[in-house]
């Protein structure tokens, strides 16, 4: 496991949004960026392409619930929350949109 400032600048998920645009980034780049940070054992680049190693696709990881999600090694409370946050969101706008 390499540790994110470890990778060329060209493959971190900030400094690529940043200079090539958010459009640019894979699914597993933006979950990176929504996580931010790995772990001890994992970086977040790892802990994002273990959920969607896990889950298939963002709309099957979008459907998981709150104890799922704390069985991810590298997930906490807080990122959890954070994820489930943003699927809600998404959720909702795509709601507002059908009206």
């Amino acid at each position: 496991m390499s540790k994110i400032k470890d990778l060329p600048k060209y493959v971190r998920p900030r400094e690529k949004a940043l200079t090539y645009g958010i459009d640019s980034l894979s699914d597993s780049e933006l979950l990176a960026l929504l996580i931010g940070s790995g772990g001890k054992d994992n970086n977040v680049i790892d802990i994002a392409n273990s959920l969607l190693s896990r889950y298939g696709d963002l709309y099957s990881l979008s459907t998981a619930n709150q104890n799922d999600l704390l069985s991810v090694k590298g997930l906490g409370k807080v990122k959890v929350l954070e994820l489930l946050t943003v699927f809600l969101l998404a959720k909702r706008i795509n709601e507002y949109r059908l009206l």
